[in-house]
């Protein structure tokens, strides 16, 4: 004698959906993805073309900063009175990105110093080539009113002295006019 066991067929129509309800809210997903990620593409390659700053709401490249390598500090004395001069900074940079940001001048007069912080900056999301990248930088240093005498230039570490023969003031004859 045969037996039959009842199998419920109402639970198979309900999984079968489930799992296509499942595949087509994937598949709207990845659309979604695909979409917006182009958009974001296209939006960077604009703004590369036309060099434009970033639109407000976006976020802006992050650039990191730090210290220039100094290799080597020479101080020019210009034939002039007042005597000028200018610091040269020569060094390398860490890589092709990277390039000199901002400098800081500060003299210490007790110690008749000058100390001049020479910084880099290099954007962090950039693709650079690997090698070293000499540079020269000129930094003008202001010398008037500074008495006779021997003055240090202290760049990231790196000093170089110089001398002054003579006070480096302006003396005005009153009696000219």
């Amino acid at each position: 004698m045969e037996t039959y066991t009842e199998t419920p067929q109402q639970n198979k129509p309900k999984s079968k959906l489930a799992i296509a309800l499942g595949v087509l809210l994937i598949i709207f997903v990845v659309l979604i993805l695909l979409v917006t990620s182009s958009s974001r593409k296209q939006k960077r390659a604009d703004r590369m073309e036309t060099n434009l700053l970033p639109v407000v709401g976006e976020q802006a490249p992050m650039v990191s900063s730090g210290p220039a390598i100094v290799d080597m500090v020479n101080i020019e004395l210009l034939e002039t009175f007042p005597v000028q001069a200018r610091v040269v900074v020569s060094g390398n940079l860490p890589d092709g990105c990277t390039q000199i940001g901002a400098t800081a001048i500060d003299y210490e007069e007790t110690s008749g110093t000058f100390f001049i912080d020479l910084d880099t900056e290099r954007p962090l999301d950039a693709v650079c080539t690997m090698a070293l990248v000499p540079y020269s930088e000129f930094i003008p240093i202001d010398l008037t009113g500074l008495a006779e005498g021997t003055y240090t230039v202290n760049v990231n570490g790196v000093t170089s002295s110089f001398t002054l023969d003579i006070d480096n003031e302006i003396m005005y004859d009153l009696d000219k006019g």
